[in-house]
């Protein structure tokens, strides 16, 4: 029989190395490959987005300053026209409430530092108030207070610190400040100590020169902003003004940088979409959503106030007499509750008026038949 002839395997061949690395490099290349932007949509899209921002801001500012200069005021003499016997009551039971909240309270303090009871510390204030001596009723306090603490051995605390001071002075005397060395420190100068000799080298230091360079950027913008020197602001100027005192508040030198550039191209009239960088429109855009996003918390703050809209609704008869029968709902609720609130107040002085009435009259004397009949 003949053998079966085996079958040789051959080998796989194994890539060359500068094969697969020209492969990978390729996908690479491919990767990071730059891909061209058309500036021109990206430009136009920025400048429909500003432009919107801008219109948005110019609305909200006007609706704003609308409401602050106008409908305030004339919200304020409506009520002081229609509704004057009620706010004159309001104003009178707010006042008779907080001096007698103020009474209560000073009645309870000193019941708790003279440890006597409400009653007493009551008849004790108001004879004090009658006779015009309370400030001298709690100086008298103060130093029995004083002399029970020396008696019972507790420390006189301003007799220890100055003892705590004077020992400081003491150890530390010899390390006080000197104002002409830490001056010649300051201008660089060099100086002698008690140890050996100390150079430094001259010239400004960092925080100086931070200093003056971000002092003369807000004074240039100040001036190209400011209203006295600027009187017809537009509102993209208005709200660059108030980036302005803000990066200057909180120290942003790159912030008054950019507004710096942005002002100042926005001034010369140079700033124009069509030709403008996309990083300016971009930067302007910012700034100004900004401001829309702090106008928005200003303006759900001022529609909470009850003169918002006020001028539309006195055009609407429905609307004004809704918002008459409102505003009378409103008063009539809060003087009930400053009522309730006095005559609980009331109560408790009254209370304690009884009581110390009570305690000053004298108890009849029992006579000896009585006891002789019990």
């Amino acid at each position: 029989m003949k053998p079966k002839s085996r079958k040789i395997k051959e080998a796989p061949v194994k890539p060359k190395a500068h094969s697969t690395l020209g492969h990978t490099a390729g996908v690479e290349s491919q990767r990071h490959a730059l891909v061209p932007i058309d500036s021109k949509n990206r430009r136009d899209q920025e400048s429909i987005l500003y432009q919107k921002a801008c219109h948005r801001l110019e609305q909200q500012t006007h609706e704003l300053k609308s409401f602050e200069d106008h409908e305030i005021d004339a919200h304020r003499h409506w009520l002081e026209a229609d509704f004057s016997d009620e706010l004159q009551l309001l104003q009178k039971l707010q006042t008779s409430l907080l001096e007698k909240t103020k009474l209560i309270q000073e009645i309870y303090d000193y019941a708790l530092c003279a440890e006597v009871p409400e009653f007493v510390s009551y008849r004790t204030i108001i004879e004090a108030q009658l006779n015009g001596t309370v400030d001298q009723l709690w100086d008298s306090i103060k130093e029995r207070d004083t002399k029970s603490a020396k008696g019972e051995g507790i420390p006189d605390f301003d007799r220890v610190w100055d003892e705590i001071e004077d020992l400081a002075r003491e150890m530390f005397g010899g390390f006080q400040r000197d104002p002409e060395r830490e001056r010649e420190d300051d201008d660089g100068h060099q100086h002698e100590s008690s140890k050996g000799r100390h150079t430094k080298k001259a010239g400004p230091a960092k925080a100086s020169i931070d200093d003056s360079y971000l002092k003369g950027l807000y004074h240039k913008l100040v001036l190209q902003l400011h209203p006295d020197t600027n009187p017809q602001q537009t509102e993209e100027q208005k709200t660059a003004f108030h980036e302005v005192q803000n990066a200057y508040r909180w120290r942003d030198v790159h912030r008054l940088e950019q507004l710096y550039k942005l002002v100042t191209t926005s001034i010369q009239g140079l700033f124009q979409a069509e030709t403008a960088p996309i990083g300016d429109i971009i930067s302007r855009r910012k700034t100004v959503e900004k401001r829309l996003r702090e106008l928005a918390k200003e303006l759900k703050e001022a529609k909470q106030h009850p003169a918002w809209g006020f001028l539309k609704k006195q055009k609407s008869v429905k609307a004004f007499a809704g918002l008459v029968e409102n505003t009378r709902s409103e008063l009539k609720s809060e003087l009930q509750t400053l009522h309730s609130e006095c005559a609980e107040v009331k109560a408790i002085l009254d209370t304690w008026e009884k009581q110390s009435k009570r305690a000053l009259k004298p108890r009849p004397s029992k006579s000896p038949q009585s006891r002789g009949k019990r």
